[in-house]
């Protein structure tokens, strides 16, 4: 008699990111109206944490030259492009370590969207409004961990 196994349920293949880009950055004119682009070589997740990095260290640089210290963050606003088209934008508020709480751009876009998703164990955020939007978000969009 044969048996008869079930076929292996198929991963859902998510959508990548193709671009972010940055409109707003406080600090420097320069630091603003940057896109990374995704290729071969490296995602534009790698290469937008690898700007932040540079300009915090850039930003240090300076406040040590003026005998100060970092006491906030700098406001950089975020667009995520996706390979169908879909846009997701934020902000990111740079710190001294070139994160945003410790957090990458992905991190902080994953976390965002586990919060008003409703899908971490929070039974206040169960009613939130747009809750259903940000877990199909989560679904369909490859967001690195």
């Amino acid at each position: 008699m044969e048996t008869i196994t079930e076929p292996e349920p198929k991963t859902k293949i998510k959508i990548p990111a193709v671009e972010i880009h940055i409109p707003f950055m406080e600090g420097r004119a320069e630091w603003s109206n940057q896109t990374f682009v995704s290729c071969s070589a490296r995602s534009c997740w790698d290469k937008f944490q690898d700007y932040m990095k540079t300009i915090s260290n850039t930003y240090s640089l300076v406040l040590v030259k003026r005998q100060l210290k970092w006491l906030g963050y700098l406001k950089t606003d975020f667009v995520v492009t996706f390979a169908d088209g879909e846009e997701y934008g934020g902000r990111y508020d740079l710190q001294e370590d070139g994160l945003d709480g410790g957090e990458t751009l992905a991190q902080h876009i994953k976390n965002f969207c586990l919060f008003y998703s409703g899908l971490v164990n929070l039974s206040q955020i169960k009613h939130m409004q747009n809750a259903a939007a940000y877990s199909v978000f989560l679904d369909n969009y490859d967001i690195p961990a």
